[in-house]
């Protein structure tokens, strides 16, 4: 079930969804509690910046092409077209409290969830053909037809 994902946090993660004034560009504002102390923003955004970097897995898929941490101070406009389920916003992100974070990531509605799409496809081909039982990586052909 989805919410088995969620059992390791304290408390579910509250936070919004904003549609900007660009075609298929979101800004999700997340507010998150942790179970322990974080001293700064940077140490919150480290294993982000791990897992943006493909030097961290919290599943079986390989992050980095999925969040970009994003440490320019950008508009959404320069949003669109980015492949990134997740551009964690370094500049909107705050610190509320040792324990308190608000964590602003964009996404391009439209290319970023194409993409997805076709990790799934390339995934389900590779089980499918019994090629490996791990995350698979879209072949470059398949990918050049979501640019």
């Amino acid at each position: 079930p989805p919410r088995a994902s969620l059992k390791p946090l304290s408390r579910p993660p509250a936070g919004i969804s904003v549609r900007v004034p660009v075609n298929n560009v979101s800004l999700v504002d997340l507010t998150v509690t942790l179970k322990r102390p974080a001293a700064s923003k940077e140490e919150l955004l480290h294993p982000l910046r791990e897992a943006a970097a493909g030097r961290r897995k919290w599943s079986i898929a390989p992050l980095s092409d999925v969040i970009a941490v994003v440490d320019e101070e950008l508009v959404s406009h320069d949003f669109v077209g980015r492949k990134e389920s997740c551009l964690v916003d370094v500049a909107a992100t705050t610190m509320l409290s040792p324990y308190c974070f608000k964590i602003c990531a964009w996404d391009d509605n439209e290319d970023a969830y194409s993409y997805r799409l076709l990790d799934l496809l390339a995934y389900m081909h590779k089980i499918d053909n019994g090629l490996q039982s791990g995350y698979a990586t879209p072949q470059p052909q398949v990918r050049a037809l979501a640019a």
